[in-house]
């Protein structure tokens, strides 16, 4: 029925009930109806809406929510910069993104690292689109300090890499999108 139910820890609000108790057993996620999609952080929650709308609740110490403050929200609150135009919502860490409808994508959080991906390394508390990728994303997903968004023909991720996890060859870490060495 598009409803939402979260369970387990929920000292930051991220089980989107209003409270900041944890929760063993399934607890319905407020206000929100016709979810289309889930995403999970660390300690944060977003959803994609049938609307096409974002919703974001938990922790927000480095702007993951997207709402212009590092206030925590037990419950979910629209990303309403974001409007109804979300095709795909991801959430890795304590950073957050939103994949368009016209393919561009917009990052929003933490940034020490370049999770983000907008060249720079400060936090970002309301979505930035990035700028530097050249054709339309087909899909995006996070881990925990980067991310790789996958467009037609080639991935290119950004973050953290002292394990390789961005696969361009190296383990120096990228703040903007960069290519990864595909096998042919």
């Amino acid at each position: 029925g598009g409803g939402l139910w979260c369970w387990g820890r929920n000292d930051s609000g991220q089980l989107g009930d209003g409270t900041d108790m944890s929760s063993s057993a399934p607890t319905q996620v407020l206000i929100l109806s016709g979810v289309a999609q889930v995403s999970l952080g660390s300690g944060h929650s977003c959803a994609r809406l049938a609307d096409s709308s974002a919703w974001c609740w938990g922790s927000n110490d480095h702007g993951q929510l997207g709402i212009g403050n590092t206030v925590d929200q037990p419950m979910p609150t629209q990303v309403a910069s974001l409007g109804f135009s979300v095709a795909e919502i991801a959430a890795g860490g304590s950073t957050s993104c939103a994949r368009l409808g016209g393919g561009s994508l917009s990052f929003w959080g933490r940034n020490t690292l370049g999770e983000v991906g907008d060249g720079t390394t400060i936090d970002r508390t309301l979505p930035v689109q990035i700028s530097t990728l050249s054709e339309p994303v087909l899909g995006v997903e996070l881990g925990n300090l980067y991310g790789c968004a996958r467009l037609a023909g080639e991935v290119a991720c950004w973050g953290v890499n002292n394990f390789g996890q961005l696969g361009d060859g190296s383990t120096e870490g990228k703040t903007s999108p960069t290519p990864s060495k595909l096998c042919d």
